[in-house]
Parts: C-alpha cells; structure tokens; sequence
C-alpha cells in the first residue's frame, strides 16, 4: 500500500490535491484513479458503487466519473447509484 508524508490521522479526511503534489500530479489511467480513490480520497464520503473521484488539474478541483460509460461532472448532485 501506498504510504505518503500527507497520509492522515485515522479519522480524518485527506487532503486530495496536497496528496498529488506530492505524488508530482501523476497522470492516472481510469484503473489507476480506481486504484487511489482509499489514498488521494481517504475518509472522505462514500461514493455510490460505479462512481470514483478524479482530480481536475485545470480547474484544480475533484470531479466525479462514472466507470461504465466514462459519463464526468463536477456536480456532486449528478453522482446516482447506477
């Protein structure tokens, strides 16, 4: 597993954009993103099954993507159980 400096108390949300400065903003296939959602996004809210967050370089935020038609959107409202 992975361990980082910025890693959490137990208890606590991350913080996902520190984490990837200090992973030097990798560039995640979709399974790679799926891979790092319990490090970039640890205890941070549930998302329904089919749904990962991802980080927006651009817009320097979190979005949302649904894995089995790639569907994306900032909006936290769009994120349905599938």
């Amino acid at each position: 597993e992975t361990q980082l400096a910025l890693t959490p108390a137990a208890g606590e949300m991350s913080n996902p954009r520190a984490l990837l400065e200090e992973l030097a903003w990798p560039s995640y296939s979709l399974d790679q993103w799926s891979m790092m959602q319990g490090v970039i996004w640890a205890n941070h809210p549930p998302l329904p099954p089919g749904w990962i967050r991802v980080w927006s370089r651009s817009r320097d935020q979190e979005y949302y993507t649904r894995v089995r038609d790639f569907f994306a959107t900032f909006n936290p409202d769009e994120v349905m159980p599938d």
